[in-house]
């Protein structure tokens, strides 16, 4: 049901989180009809751009789980465009990063590279998710092309950014890219 706007924008957030939980569970069909619910929510509301970023950030943090790299990056290439076209430019930071992620994972470096450059581009200096999505993209880049000790530095600068976040889940993933990269 529909209800008061802060009401709702709490029952958004909450179904989000809960999406997330379900995904991590393995439970990948069910998160996936859970954020068509919340999506649904947002389309009748008019907000499509809300729909976009909120559900298909999640959908593809939920594609990632099931290992559908595939799946994940047409979601946020579709995603990026949108945010490119209504100048979201804030929000294109952050999923920049996490389409470089998706790309670094078919081992497409160039191209994972060059999505952190987008990313670095439009976040904000003070815009800690976005660092903690492109900067260890970028350090994972810079080891496959031979560069250790610079892509070091940039693993080890992920970690102390994520590290003044309360994103535990991103605080482990950056551990395990600083992990890889000095591997």
């Amino acid at each position: 049901p529909l209800v008061a706007g802060g009401e709702l924008r709490h029952d958004l957030e909450v179904r989000r989180a809960v999406e997330e939980l379900v995904a991590q569970r393995g439970e990948f069909d069910y998160a996936r009809d859970l954020i068509a619910s919340a999506r649904s929510t947002y389309e009748d509301l008019g907000q499509r751009t809300s729909a976009a970023v909120y559900c298909d950030v999640v959908l593809s943090e939920v594609e990632l789980l099931a290992d559908d790299v595939i799946a994940a990056e047409r979601i946020l290439r579709a995603l990026c465009a949108e945010l490119e076209r209504t100048h979201a430019y804030s929000h294109l930071a952050s999923r920049a990063g996490d389409l470089a992620e998706t790309l670094y994972r078919q081992s497409r470096t160039d191209e994972a590279e060059e999505w952190t450059r987008i990313a670095e581009r439009h976040a904000a200096p003070d815009d800690l998710d976005a660092q903690i999505l492109w900067l260890p993209v970028r350090a994972k880049t810079a080891a496959r092309g031979g560069e250790l000790q610079h892509a070091e530095l940039l693993a080890r600068e992920a970690v102390v950014v994520a590290e003044s976040t309360d994103a535990l889940n991103r605080r482990a993933k950056v551990q395990c890219d600083l992990h890889e990269v000095m591997l």
